[in-house]
């Protein structure tokens, strides 16, 4: 699933999409590589945000970001697992 249809099931907004990237799966910021995406669940974990690997990362609603690289924007406050397996991504690394 690529990264717009993954947005869009999770009624999410796209911001500093350079690419439409193919979605390997979805894991932790640690263990995040290039084609993955992850999420922050909470402002405490901004600064691991920046430093993961992830291709790209989904952020709550309310969660101000002011970085050049690509995130979602999720209309709920909160995030989980759950809510982003729900998009059915067909790969899930715990």
């Amino acid at each position: 699933m690529r990264v717009t249809e993954f947005a869009s099931r999770m009624g999410s907004q796209v911001i500093n999409l350079a690419d439409d990237f193919e979605i390997q799966g979805i894991t932790t910021l640690e263990a995040a590589g290039p084609g993955y995406i992850s999420f922050v669940t909470n402002e405490r974990y901004l600064g691991k945000a920046r430093e993961t690997q992830a291709s790209a990362v989904i952020v709550p609603k309310g969660i101000a970001l002011d970085w050049p690289w690509l995130h979602l924007v999720c209309h709920q406050r909160t995030l989980s697992r759950k809510s982003t397996r729900n998009a059915s991504i067909g790969s899930y690394r715990p």
